[in-house]
């Protein structure tokens, strides 16, 4: 749900998924990450909070498939991705696909403490 605010956003939602704690294996569900929205730090094109989030965002969803070896479905458009990335079965994929959220997270927080207000991330 997007809340009204003051100058644009960019949103993220991690669902079914907290990569800061381990995977309950008996309670997993699909998760899924989605981005949408932008951050107006600049014009499209030019917008380095932008970018560099998704430039995190890109790579981690990359990293999904690439090193958890996980089977997700993508859905990408201007502002907006979403990816819904099958239940991890061994404690491996679990454990790739938690340090690859992690990180992810590590990156955009970072991003959000040096342009504050440009970047809302829940876990849900």
């Amino acid at each position: 749900m997007r809340l009204p605010c003051s100058r644009p956003v960019i949103h993220i939602l991690l669902e079914n998924c907290n990569p800061f704690e381990s995977f309950d294996r008996d309670t997993l569900q699909p998760v899924i990450v989605r981005v949408d929205g932008h951050s107006g730090f600049g014009k499209k094109g030019g917008d380095v909070v932008c970018a560099g989030i998704s430039a995190i965002v890109q790579t981690a969803v990359i990293a999904v498939t690439r090193v958890a070896g996980l089977r997700q479905d993508v859905i990408q458009r201007d502002g907006y991705l979403e990816s819904k990335i099958d239940v991890p079965v061994s404690t491996l994929e679990r454990d790739a696909l938690r340090v690859i959220l992690h990180t992810m997270v590590i990156g955009v927080e970072e991003i959000e403490k040096a342009y504050p207000g440009s970047v809302k991330i829940e876990l849900k």
